[in-house]
């Protein structure tokens, strides 16, 4: 149903009904011109595509077949106006082809909103005129076009056909425009065509693209065939069409003809085709023709020369890949050298080809002196690929070196120091000698080689002693470039000559390679090794001892107050210093002699039990012994019964009377008497005190006697 967006008033309505009818008139004397000039698809149209458009409508189209159905389309047109209140009493004008007929019972119209009166539609000669009213939307008209058989019949299937010829839509105050709706595709015949191959139906093509097999086609002998109509295998051209070069005619058939040799049409296209192969080929002389020294009648090896005729394509007994094979077969007796061959570049492929175009199966070799290369191989320390430095195979103009068989390169003409290392001696041919002085070409191995051997260079070797600036040890000797230099980097490697002069001395020497590799170059300046020895790490003790007074035995003994240690390099020197003062020198090992002094009870001057000169080797060797001696009283009571020396006990070790040095001051006990009162029984107060008084110095003067013995038998022995 059509709807309209408002009502129009009568007048207006008969107005436009006035209109519409001039307009229709118009559109008749417009349909009449454009059909006439209305052919098949590529003849001059109306319009290049289905949809036309201008600035007040828009009309589109499209068919597509109907499935089941053959030539059924299904087309649709869509009207559109621009301008809804404007477009009042539009028409959609469809004229049908010839060949094809609308079914009225398929058409629909469509529209969003329809007019003030209903839309019809009427046939109009060979299509339908419809009515659509007042549009206030797009409007949708669809039909069934179905083809006319016997009309159909008289047109050729590789056609494309119309299925309308002129339509077009029409609104008030516009001028019309005509479209076209084309049905692609055969009708009711078919095209049967023929392909024509070689050797085998095969599509394949080669790097090129061009195919391998495939000849062509012929698509004009058998076309508008009825659908379900037979072709006779006789009719079919099989004799010269497409026959390629080098075969005979008569095409073997490689599609199946049925009992009776025909073929039907059938309606599907793809399978009206027809398959001949042209498989037997011609036969075509050929010759192979032998020649010594040039291409001449009398030089014409007619013994091995080969004339004869064969099948097109088949090999020719001579073939280029291995052509040498062949060659080597037939050479003439002292023809050892090269030999050429001639034949048509272009054409020859060492197959039988057909005279077409003037081509010919045609060889000729020619025996010549031979003329071999050779080549100078530069070759260092030894004739090994590992050693190969440089191969000459070709001149300074880019040739190859070569010589006619049997002939000689003087040696004299090689340059031997083409390619001479650094570090080595000139070159020298091996193969030179007083009876040889060239090389005499042969067929192969034509080689002339070049060796170079090192060099002998002087290196040195220097050994030093950390401090030296001279060296203790220099050797000097000579060596291949490029070998290690020879050295030792250990005292022991020395020898015992050395023994004293590496005394204190790290075990591994330090080694200074003047040249990175330490090997020998052509610089006798970086030909230098240095090895240097340095002064051994030693430990070194320094102690502090006291005098102390036992109380209760009265011995002197020795207490030890601090001690401290440290490393330093074997033969550094002690320096004892009594003021405190330390020298500044990383050789000197400074001991402060009263770093440690007790205070007024002690001696001033301390006494240095062991001290070394120089660091030795050892850490017991590197003891320093430092003590602070006691001042002692000159009356100290005694004990009871007077101390002997040898009673007095020693720190470590007894200590006996004759092992005090004869030079050292032995203190002697004192002796205290005892004072006894001459009555025993009468011992007063004042008396007692006296006696526990003596008594007590004598304990003292013991210990001290004590303390001294020890003292004085330690430094003996430290002596």
């Amino acid at each position: 149903m059509f709807n309209i967006e408002g009502r129009l008033i009568k007048s207006k309505r008969l107005l436009c009904l006035i209109f519409t009818l001039i307009f229709v008139l118009t559109t008749l004397v417009t349909s009449v011109g454009q059909a006439s000039a209305v052919g098949v698809l590529g003849a001059e149209n109306d319009n290049d595509n289905n949809n036309t458009s201008d600035e007040t409508y828009s009309i589109t189209t499209d068919y597509e077949p109907v499935d089941g159905e053959d030539n059924s389309y299904i087309v649709t047109i869509k009207c559109k106006p621009d301008n809804y209140l404007d477009r009042i009493h539009c028409h959609l004008t469809v004229n049908m082809d010839r060949h094809f007929k609308c079914v009225e019972e398929s058409i629909l119209v469509d529209c969003d909103d329809s007019s003030t009166f209903d839309m019809s539609y009427y046939p109009n000669g060979q299509g339908y005129e419809f009515c659509l009213g007042d549009l206030n939307s797009e409007v949708t008209v669809k039909f069934k076009a179905v083809a006319d058989k016997a009309s159909l019949s008289e047109k050729p299937t590789n056609e494309s056909l119309y299925i309308t010829q002129t339509s077009y839509f029409q609104i008030f105050a516009d001028w019309p425009r005509s479209i076209k709706i084309p049905a692609i595709g055969p009708v009711n015949k078919r095209n049967v065509v023929i392909n024509y191959y070689k050797d085998k139906v095969d599509d394949s093509v080669d790097e090129n693209g061009n195919y391998l097999y495939y000849l062509g086609s012929d698509t004009e002998h058998f076309i508008n065939q009825e659908v379900g109509s037979a072709i006779k295998k006789e009719d079919v051209p099989n004799k010269n069409t497409f026959i390629p070069d080098g075969y005979k005619e008569n095409a073997e058939f490689a599609t199946e003809f049925d009992e009776n040799d025909e073929f039907i049409v059938s309606a599907n296209g793809d399978e009206n085709v027809i398959n001949l192969v042209y498989k037997e080929k011609e036969s075509y002389p050929y010759s192979v023709l032998y020649y010594k020294d040039s291409e001449s009648d009398e030089n014409l090896l007619k013994d091995i020369s080969v004339i004869g005729e064969a099948e097109y394509d088949s090999e020719i007994p001579f073939n280029l890949e291995d052509a040498a094979t062949l060659i080597e077969k037939f050479r003439p007796v002292g023809y050892t050298g090269r030999y050429s061959i001639t034949y048509d570049a272009e054409h020859y492929t060492g197959r039988i080809q057909s005279f077409k175009n003037g081509l010919y199966n045609k060889v000729k070799i020619v025996y010549t002196k031979g003329v071999y290369p050779y080549k100078i191989v530069y070759y260092k320390d030894s004739i090994s690929d590992g050693n190969k430095l440089k191969v000459v195979a070709y001149d300074d103009d880019s040739r190859v070196l070569e010589k006619e068989y049997l002939s000689v390169v003087p040696f004299s003409e090689v340059n031997k120091n083409l390619s001479q290392p650094e570090g080595y001696n000139e070159g020298v041919i091996i193969e030179e000698s007083d009876t040889n002085t060239g090389l005499t070409i042969t067929e192969k191995d034509n080689v002339i080689n070049v060796l170079y051997t090192k060099k002998i260079l002087p290196y040195t070797v220097n050994y030093y002693v950390e401090g030296e600036d001279e060296p203790f040890k220099t050797e000097e000797g000579e060596a291949e470039y490029e070998s290690e230099i020879p050295y030792v980097d250990k005292t022991t490697d020395l020898g015992e000559e050395y023994e004293d002069i590496l005394k204190g001395y790290d075990l591994d020497g330090d080694v200074e390679k003047l040249n990175e590799k330490g090997i020998v170059t052509t610089d006798p300046e970086t030909n230098v090794i240095n090895v240097t020895f340095k002064l051994k790490d030693v430990e070194y003790l320094v102690e502090y001892y006291k005098e102390v007074l036992d109380p209760e035995t009265k011995e002197i003994k020795q207490e030890k107050i601090s001690s401290y240690d440290g490393v330093s390099k074997y033969g550094n020197e002690f320096a004892y210093s009594e003021d405190d003062t330390q020298l500044d020198d990383e050789n000197i090992i400074n001991v402060l002699v009263n770093k440690e002094h007790p205070g007024d009870d002690y001696e001033d001057l301390a006494q240095k039990l062991l001290a070394p000169e120089k660091l030795g080797l050892t850490k017991e060797e590197n003891t320093v012994k430092i003590l602070y001696k006691l001042i002692v009283p000159e009356e100290i009571a005694a004990d009871e019964d007077e101390v002997k020396p040898e009673e007095i006990a020693a720190d470590e070790d007894e200590v006996k009377p004759e092992e005090v040095a004869a030079d050292e001051e032995v203190i002697k006990p004192l002796v205290i008497e005892q004072e006894v009162a001459a009555d025993s029984a009468e011992v007063n107060t004042a008396d007692i005190n006296a006696i526990a008084i003596r008594l007590l110095c004598v304990l003292m003067l013991g210990s001290i006697l004590l303390v001294a013995t020890v003292i004085l038998n330690n430094k003996k022995k430290s002596l």
